[in-house]
């Protein structure tokens, strides 16, 4: 079976205190065919140029699109931006505060192989605050999963991308 082509879909705002670790944490996913979007939405902080230094000193094999949005969008249209500039088969979800662990893309692969008609995926997450406070992983049910924890089908926004506009 091919292995897909995965985006990492990385949309910041005002998160200098935290880009640096969330776009290392993506830069560090050990499946081979991903593509990492980093899209800013006009910050007003040093987020951007702080992920603008990253992307230029990154040498590994992922392929790593840079974008700022000339004005602020708001969330639903700087994902929208992000997956428009994305080209994967596989969205993952990540704002510039999430630290993914670096072996997140390979487990939805397998994921995929075991549920092949999945659309889907949704995973548990670690709670830890802006000092670095670990307070556990989320054993609550939840109805819809925090954003940054679901991974999506291409086909999902291509079919309902008004739902972003919130």
């Amino acid at each position: 079976m091919d292995m897909p082509r995965f985006s990492f879909l990385l949309i910041s705002y005002n998160q200098e205190n935290y880009i640096e670790e969330a776009l290392q944490s993506a830069f560090d996913q050990d499946y081979p065919n991903l593509e990492i979007v980093v899209c800013d939405d006009c910050s007003q902080d040093r987020t951007f140029e702080l992920a603008s230094q990253m992307v230029k000193a990154y040498r590994g094999t992922h392929r790593v699109i840079l974008h700022r949005n000339e004005k602020n969008l708001g969330i639903g249209a700087n994902f929208q931006q992000a997956y428009e500039l994305s080209t994967g088969d596989w969205l993952f979800m990540a704002a510039g505060d999430d630290v993914s662990l670096p072996n997140r893309c390979r487990v939805v692969a397998e994921g995929i192989r075991k549920f092949p008609k999945a659309l889907a995926f949704a995973a548990n997450y670690e709670l830890i605050d802006g000092t670095g406070k670990v307070f556990g992983y989320s054993r609550e049910k939840h109805e819809l999963q925090p954003g940054a924890v679901i991974t999506w089908h291409r086909s999902v926004f291509s079919r309902f991308l008004l739902f972003l506009q919130f």
